[in-house]
């Protein structure tokens, strides 16, 4: 063979080599095509998964907010019914208090009539000086006697007060502090 035919030969071998490096170089380039698509299908999957996590995480944050908020809120409605059953207690007590003045003035009024018609049988006896000291006398206290029958109204809506303020005051206990959870 002559120098020109191996030339030629090794000339065809290295065409068919670069052939197939070629051929080999554009199934490698296809491949990595594929994988540069399945990566970047995978970080906008991974970019969708940490903006839900992102989002998740604000609206936990938001949530956790709002809930102290409310707990604020509530602790405040506490101390609000606890100030509003202090001031219910603190009525009941004044009522008490009315109520034993109210006995005091009965008894004023019971010793009060019971010194007019004394004072009254004075007059009646002493005839025509009944005008004087025990006649005007006898009219203040008979006047007086009168007002019993305003204090018993006070004593009567006294009483229906205290019963209103009483049954409010369970009802505000009951409704306010449920059972064995207070606030």
């Amino acid at each position: 063979m002559s120098k020109m035919t191996k030339l030629k030969e090794r000339i065809n071998v290295a065409f068919e080599l670069i052939e197939g490096i070629t051929h080999k170089a554009n199934k490698l380039n296809d491949e990595v095509g594929l994988q540069a698509i399945a990566v970047k299908e995978s970080a906008l999957a991974t970019r969708k998964m940490i903006d839900t996590f992102k989002s998740t995480s604000d609206l936990s944050l938001q949530q956790l907010e709002e809930i102290g908020l409310l707990f604020e809120k509530v602790t405040h409605i506490e101390w609000t019914m606890k100030d509003t059953i202090q001031a219910v207690q603190d009525i009941s007590q004044s009522m008490d208090s009315i109520d034993s003045a109210i006995k005091v003035l009965r008894s004023i009024t019971t010793n009060t009539n019971l010194m007019s018609m004394k004072e009254a049988i004075q007059a009646t006896r002493a005839g025509a000086t009944a005008h004087g000291f025990d006649g005007t006398m006898a009219r203040l206290i008979n006047t007086l006697g009168e007002l019993h029958v305003g204090r018993s109204e006070v004593a009567f809506n006294m009483a229906a007060l205290r019963e209103l303020t009483s049954s409010f005051q369970s009802q505000l206990c009951r409704n306010v502090f449920f059972d064995g959870d207070k606030f």
